[in-house]
C-alpha cells in the first residue's frame, strides 16, 4: 500500500492539470490484475511483444549500468567473462498431465481431460520429464563475477518452429541488430552441444566467437578435417606449405616420432581477429569473417617448421558452405578446449542451469502455474525482471553505487508523526 501510495503521488505532480491520471486510493487485487492481463495484454500478441521488448531494454540498460558488456574491458584475444553471453534452453512442465492426443476424443471431439492447447510433449533424455506436456524456455543472459549479478537479456519461450541451436542464434542476432551495446560489447557466447556448424558459422558472420565444445561424430569419434597446403612462415622469414589437420578443435601439424609412431603437435593460438566483409546481411547489419594466427610450438620432431607461424580463417568459407560437407566449424574453434582462454569463460553456461533451477523450486510438484503459451511468456517476464532487480541490489551492496535511474530516489516516511499508509 505504501507503494501505491507513492505512484499515486507521483502521477500528480507529473500531471497536476490531467484529474484521469490518478490512481485509486487502494491498490489492485489478484482479481483485477488477472483481469487486465486477460483484457490488454494476453488478448493483444502485439502488446506483448511490446512488453517484452521494454523489458529487454531495461535489462540492456541495467548490464550496462552495473560494467557489464563493456568494451573496454578484455577484447577478442583476451576475451572478459561479463563480455560472454551465455544460453540454455529448459522445458517446464505445463499445469496438466494430459496432452491433446489424451485429452480430445478423435472421433467425437469431446474433450475428455483438462490440457494445454499450446504446450508440446517432451522429446529429452530426462526420463522424469519425457512425454510430459510443457514448455520450452530459452534464455540469453550475461553475468559479471560477483554473485547474484546475473542478467537475463532474453527470457522466453522457445519458438516450436525453430531448432534449440537456431533459436539461441536467433535471439543472438536479435540483440545484436537492436540494441549497440550488445553489439560493441559482446565478444562470444557460449552455448552446450546443440549448436550445429550451420549455427556456429552463423555467429561468427554476426561477429561473436562461439565458445562451444566440438561434437563427436556420429561414430563417438573426434573429428578431423584436413586443410591442403597451408602456408607457413619459417623462424628464418621464409615460406613453407604443409597440410593442417583440425582435431578437436585445435589445428595440428604431423609428424613421426623416433619410434615410427604418427603423431599429431597441437599449434599454439598466437591472435584472434576479425574482419568485416564487403557484403552486408540483411537490414544493413555488418558481417565478419575470423582469422587465427597459431604458431607451431617448438618439438626436435619437426625440424624447420618449429616456430613456425600460420594464419587460419576459422569460420567456413563460401564454398564450404554451399559444399555442406566437411566445413572447418567441424573441428576447429577459434578458442578450442586447449586453449586456457576457453577454460577462462566457458564456466559462465554453468550459470544458465542455476537459473533454471531458481525457476524451477518455487514451482508445486515442478509443474507451470498458468496455461496457455502467452500467460507462460507473461511469467517469464516477472521471473526476468525479478533477477535485473536481484542484480542491481546485489552490485549496489556492493559498490555503493547509484540505483536511482531504476527505483527512483529513495524518500523514507518521517519516523515520528502520524502518516496515512492506507
Amino acid at each position: 500500500p505504501i507503494n501505491w501510495q507513492r505512484c499515486g503521488q507521483a502521477l500528480e505532480e507529473a500531471y497536476p492539470d490531467d484529474g484521469d491520471k490518478r490512481l485509486s486510493k487502494t491498490p489492485p487485487n489478484r482479481g483485477r490484475v488477472r483481469r487486465f492481463a486477460a483484457r490488454h495484454i494476453l488478448g493483444d500478441p502485439e502488446m506483448l511483444e511490446r512488453l517484452e521488448d521494454c523489458f529487454i531494454d531495461a535489462a540492456v540498460k541495467a548490464a550496462e549500468h552495473i560494467g557489464l558488456l563493456d568494451p573496454k574491458t578484455g577484447s577478442f584475444n583476451h576475451p572478459d567473462r561479463t563480455r560472454v553471453g551465455y544460453g540454455d534452453t529448459s522445458f517446464f512442465r505445463g499445469r496438466f498431465n494430459a496432452g491433446r492426443e489424451e485429452a480430445v476424443d478423435k472421433e467425437t471431439g469431446e474433450i475428455l481431460r483438462r490440457f494445454d492447447p499450446d504446450a508440446h510433449s517432451h522429446t529429452g533424455s530426462n526420463d522424469k520429464e519425457r512425454g510430459s506436456p510443457g514448455f520450452t524456455v530459452s534464455l540469453l543472459g550475461v553475468r559479471g563475477e560477483h554473485p547474484n549479478e546475473r542478467i537475463p537479456l532474453v527470457l522466453t519461450v522457445k519458438d516450436p518452429d525453430l531448432a534449440e541451436g537456431e533459436d539461441f542464434v536467433h535471439n543472438t542476432e536479435r540483440m545484436i541488430r537492436r540494441y549497440p551495446a550488445v553489439r560493441n560489447g559482446m565478444v562470444g557466447v557460449t552455448y552446450d552441444m546443440a549448436l550445429k556448424p550451420v549455427h556456429i558459422d552463423k555467429l561468427y558472420r554476426l561477429g561473436v566467437i562461439p565458445f562451444i565444445k566440438v561434437s563427436l561424430t556420429n561414430k563417438g569419434e573426434v573429428p578431423a578435417i584436413q586443410l591442403h597446403d597451408q602456408k607457413f612462415t619459417l623462424p628464418d622469414g621464409t615460406t613453407q606449405q604443409q597440410d593442417v589437420h583440425l582435431v578437436d578443435g585445435t589445428p595440428c601439424v604431423d609428424f613421426v616420432d623416433g619410434d615410427g609412431d604418427f603423431c599429431y603437435q597441437p599449434l599454439r593460438r598466437i591472435h584472434t581477429s576479425r574482419v568485416k566483409n564487403d557484403a552486408k546481411l540483411d537490414h544493413d547489419l555488418d558481417a565478419f569473417r575470423w582469422y587465427g594466427l597459431w604458431e607451431v610450438p617448438a618439438n626436435p620432431n619437426l625440424g624447420r617448421l618449429a616456430g613456425a607461424a600460420t594464419r587460419i580463417r576459422q569460420d567456413s568459407p563460401v564454398e564450404e558452405i554451399e559444399r555442406q560437407t566437411n566445413k572447418r566449424t567441424n573441428a576447429l574453434r577459434a578458442y578450442p578446449p586447449s586453449d586456457p582462454g576457453f577454460h577462462k569463460v566457458f564456466g559462465v553456461r554453468e550459470d544458465a542451469e542455476s537459473l533454471f533451477a531458481n525457476l524451477k523450486t518455487p514451482l508445486i510438484h515442478g509443474r507451470l502455474p498458468c496455461v496457455g503459451r502467452n500467460r507462460v511468456r507473461l511469467e517469464l517476464l516477472g521471473s526476468q525482471s525479478i533477477a535485473v532487480i536481484r542484480a542491481l541490489i546485489a552490485w549496489h551492496e556492493r559498490t555503493g553505487g547509484d540505483v536511482s535511474a531504476f527505483f527512483g530516489k529513495r524518500c523514507p516516511l518521517p519516523r515520528d508523526g502520524p502518516h496515512d499508509c492506507a
